[in-house]
């Protein structure tokens, strides 16, 4: 007997995915596959014969063949499914026979393919009455423009089948290689077969507690955001799902939620054998600094690692977690991810100094390293390769823009693409998605194969949203004093002063630290960005950077430059109106350098330090 799947946990994307996939077991090769977004009301089309039944002569189709899923996200009654399929069938046929339709070529014949259960008994949700409802709806009639027949069937419309649940639930059992692409479908006795049979892998026995605990610690330890490093005083932390907000971003075409966009991609099935677009799979995430990058991959890294061990017996404490983390999901309304992708976070500073610029372990040595120390057993590369080919995994590498030394950074990104090829070769279902600065990301990482989404500014009202949010969490102890500086912030909203600081969360953060430490906003612009710079400095200057050292020899340097620049800018306003003054960059460095010659640096010193500087102040401040 077939296995019932749980196909209304599989990601939309997913779902067509599948369509396609047992489409092509049946039909054959010649499919043409439609990519994500608007394909027209197709998954995938067939032009030519199918025989649908080896002993039925009259089974056959030949023509042009639309494919269409059809997933209903819960589960319900078969008399409900009619319903609801009868609905989406009617919209469909109605969409193709608008007369202003742009989808193309009419289809001969259509097939359905949903995750809806229909009953087999008569006059109870049955797929008889579906099948009486689909035929009469080829000859009703439509509205029509000038001489367009008004029916389906008058339009060249010949035939329609619907592959019901159970006739998915039969596909699926019936096809290993179909629940090998699609592990969400897999059952424990499939992967227990799966990995055991790969010769070097560790008993899954002992394997599978080893991820399990691996996940359960790093959750209950990388759950923190601090604040001190944006300037507060007191050692203040957060939980992560606390703190998080929905971030906004750009693909090039429109402004998206970055976190709904990272979760319905890690919904697809990112096998390159199962990818129906021709576009990148991985994402890129760029930002400016305090833009929320690394709080986006530790949040993501969370909520991973609470669907993974959501089913298994956890301490209070993790289950806890796990219960904070769905209603931070809620709050922010981001969709729970249908797919359990196992996670890994990689700080790639942190990784970039521990392997080296040559030598010291590679990428996938490294994971395991880091997989091991909490673990019983030795891992080993050939094991997490196992791993990951067997179940889908996401890895979260935050940080490129903090690797700084060339060789470095010409190491890690030499690394990032190996273990991606790696992948790849091994037909794994995994999504990696890297972090980086806009400013300095030169590189473009494999652009065919990583999308890149870029961090907006808030705007106004989002910036307040922020502001209000990440108050009531520094003070969630002390909701009286926090009820004081919510009053403060709101009466500074208005002050036009503060409106360039509000852009970023590192910004708003800032500015209710300021807000909650003296009172009120400094009396003029220059405290206020006084206040800012220094905190920028600081916490720049603790990042693990090739830049550390020479942020602390050369502070000084580093301000007076800024203030040199911003007299000349404010200089430049004053004498033309503009309300934004802009300096060339031939003229920083002149003035860089200029000022590296008054401390009796000679011409070759003052040059270098001068091009450090630079690229400190424009890059990384």
């Amino acid at each position: 007997m077939a296995s019932d799947y749980a196909l209304e946990e599989l990601g939309p994307r997913a779902f067509e995915q599948l369509t396609v996939a047992l489409a092509r077991t049946v039909i054959g090769p010649g499919i043409e596959v439609y990519g994500s977004g608007k394909d027209g009301g197709r998954e995938a089309t067939f032009d030519g014969p199918i025989q649908w039944s080896k002993t039925n002569p009259d089974s056959r189709w030949d023509g042009y063949t639309v494919i269409q899923a059809k997933q209903r996200e819960h589960v319900a009654s078969p008399a409900d499914n009619l319903n609801w399929l009868k609905i989406e069938i009617r919209n469909e046929f109605a969409r193709w026979m608008k007369p202003e339709s742009k989808r193309g070529r009419f289809p001969e014949y259509v097939l359905f393919v949903t995750n809806a259960r229909l009953s087999a008994e008569a006059g109870r949700g049955g797929v008889d009455q579906i099948h009486r409802y689909v035929q009469a709806q080829l000859d009703h009639e439509h509205s029509s423009d000038g001489d367009l027949p008004r029916t389906l069937r008058g339009r060249g419309l010949r035939d329609v089948k619907i592959w019901h649940r159970d006739y998915l639930n039969a596909a699926i059992s019936n096809d290993a290689d179909v629940r090998a692409a699609f592990p969400m479908l897999l059952t424990v006795g499939d992967i227990l077969t799966r990995a055991t049979a790969l010769p070097g892998f560790v008993e899954a026995q002992q394997f599978a507690p080893v991820l399990v605990d691996h996940a359960q610690t790093t959750l209950r330890h990388e759950q923190w955001v601090r604040f001190d490093e944006a300037g507060d005083s007191a050692s203040t932390r957060r939980p992560v799902d606390r703190v998080i907000v929905d971030l906004p971003a750009h693909d090039g075409t429109e402004r998206l939620s970055v976190l709904r966009h990272c979760i319905e991609r890690g919904d697809s099935v990112l096998r390159r054998s199962s990818w129906l677009s021709t576009g990148p799979r991985h994402l890129v995430i760029t930002g400016a600094p305090g833009n929320g990058k690394s709080t986006l991959t530790r949040y993501l890294t969370q909520v991973y690692r609470s669907q993974f061990i959501e089913d298994e017996t956890n301490q209070p404490t993790i289950t806890e977690l796990c219960a904070n983390t769905r209603e931070s999901l809620l709050r922010i309304g981001v969709p729970t991810p249908s797919s359990r992708r196992w996670p890994l976070r990689v700080e790639l500073a942190q990784m970039a100094a521990e392997m080296g610029p040559a030598g010291g372990p590679t990428l996938r040595r490294w994971l395991c390293d880091r997989i091991t120390e909490n673990a019983s057993i030795n891992i080993q590369p050939v094991t997490l390769d196992h791993w990951m080919k067997a179940w889908p995994c996401v890895v979260f590498f935050d940080g490129l823009d903090e690797v700084t030394s060339p060789w470095l950074r010409q190491r890690v990104l030499g690394e990032i693409t190996g273990f991606f090829e790696h992948l790849d070769a091994a037909d794994a279902d995994v999504l990696l998605v890297v972090t980086t600065r806009p400013t300095g990301y030169t590189e473009r990482l494999l652009p065919e194969h990583f999308d890149q989404l870029d961090l907006d500014y808030f705007d106004p009202t989002e910036a307040a949203d922020y502001g209000r949010h990440i108050t009531t969490q520094r003070f969630y102890d002390d909701p009286s004093f926090g009820a004081q500086v919510l009053s403060r912030f709101e009466s500074a909203l208005s002050n036009a002063s503060a409106e360039r600081l509000l852009k970023t969360p590192l910004q708003v953060l800032i500015f209710t630290i300021i807000l909650s430490n003296s009172g009120a906003l400094p009396a003029n612009r220059y405290l206020l960005f006084w206040n800012y710079y220094e905190t920028v400095l600081k916490r720049e200057a603790a990042k693990l950077t090739t830049h550390r050292t020479f942020l602390g020899e050369h502070e000084q340097d580093i301000t007076e430059l800024h203030q040199r620049v911003g007299l000349l800018l404010q200089i430049q306003s004053d004498i033309t109106g503009e309300a934004r003054a802009r300096l060339p960059l031939s003229d920083l460095h002149r003035l860089a350098h200029q000022r590296m010659l008054e401390l009796d640096y000679d011409d070759s010193q003052a040059t270098a330090i001068t091009d450090r500087l630079l690229e400190v102040a424009t890059q990384r401040l």
